[in-house]
């Protein structure tokens, strides 16, 4: 575990809470305010990464007590990202509308950045 401006960063995570929402987190960032989690999509296929990820976001509101309003998620096949947020009080998921590839990198920064400073 690294520490980095009061934020926590966690690589290569396991989540379990039950024998269906278990898995591995590629990255977790956990600051005072929000979770962020990533992980890279298996055989490059994203959309399979991002129902992976969404169980994980769905796991890890059931075990993290924390107040946190949301959970963040990125899945990625390296020269493609998808963003989805999980609201924890009205536990409804929401995906980014659009798939962002890495030629749009300022993009992704500005997206990072923002659930950083949220």
């Amino acid at each position: 575990m690294v520490c980095f401006y009061g934020d926590i960063i966690d690589i290569e995570a396991n989540t379990y809470f039950d024998k269906t929402l278990k898995g591995s987190i590629d990255y977790v960032l956990n600051n005072d305010n929000n979770i962020f989690i990533a992980i890279e999509a298996k055989n490059s296929e994203i959309e399979r990464g991002i129902l992976q990820l969404i169980s994980e976001l769905i796991a890890i509101d059931k075990i993290v007590e924390e107040e946190s309003d949301f959970i963040y998620g990125a899945v990625t096949i390296g020269f493609t990202w998808a963003f989805v947020v999980l609201d924890r009080r009205e536990k409804i998921i929401t995906k980014h509308i659009d798939y962002l590839s890495i030629k749009e990198l300022e993009e992704i920064i500005k997206i990072l950045v923002g659930i950083l400073k949220a």
